[in-house]
């Protein structure tokens, strides 16, 4: 089932050697680049959804920086939870990804919405998350210089972040009509002004 089926928060799905080749890419350009053109200082704090393939990106990340510390789990970087976890990526090209339609939702009789999350409660989710995690960063960051942190997540999350950033409420109907979608291999960088908890700057880079 390795790369045909939408994870979701399946458990035992890891990354794949692109993947882990795409993961080496964003931590080489974080520790070289992120300075220049993320406007920020290299990260030295790394945090991950609990997924597999997620705590393997961030791994991998943590090499490249060159840093030893510890990476920690955030429940609320976690992917979208979703009925369409284990359909098979055919099933969802067919449907346009569009899985918080509510048609495409009834067609699989998920009726009950206690059993999956909205995209507008995966953005909520995700901000408040993005926005503590600053918060706590800069609270233990002892000289009081800026700090910048790597939080490794998914697609949804990012799109829900990306979307925040730029001003545009994220809801399931602005979702669907965004024309870009995060890659694969992408970063993308918040500025985050920790009393009001608003987004100042974004910059975003996909490959």
């Amino acid at each position: 089932l390795f790369h045909q089926v939408f994870y979701g928060r399946l458990p035992g799905f890891g990354i794949s050697k692109k993947g882990k080749e795409q993961a080496a890419i964003v931590g080489q350009f974080l520790k070289e680049r992120s300075e220049a053109e993320l406007k920020g200082p290299r990260p030295m704090l790394l945090v991950s959804s609990p997924m597999q393939r997620a705590q393997e990106t961030a791994k991998i990340v943590c090499e490249k920086l060159g840093i030893s510390t510890k990476i920690k789990t955030e429940e609320g970087m976690n992917e979208v939870k979703s009925p369409f976890q284990g359909k098979s990526l055919e099933y969802m090209s067919g449907i346009k990804w569009e899985l918080y339609d509510p048609k495409n939702l009834t067609a699989i009789g998920a009726y009950d919405e206690k059993n999956y999350e909205t995209f507008e409660a995966c953005a909520e989710r995700v901000v408040k998350a993005v926005v503590a995690i600053a918060r706590k960063a800069s609270s233990e960051n002892k000289d009081g210089t800026p700090i910048s942190v790597v939080a490794t997540s998914h697609g949804d999350c990012c799109q829900a972040l990306r979307m925040w950033g730029s001003g545009t409420v994220p809801t399931a109907a602005a979702r669907s009509k965004e024309r870009s979608y995060p890659g694969y291999c992408s970063i993308t960088a918040l500025k985050i002004e920790l009393e009001s908890g608003s987004c100042l700057s974004m910059h975003t880079k996909d490959w």
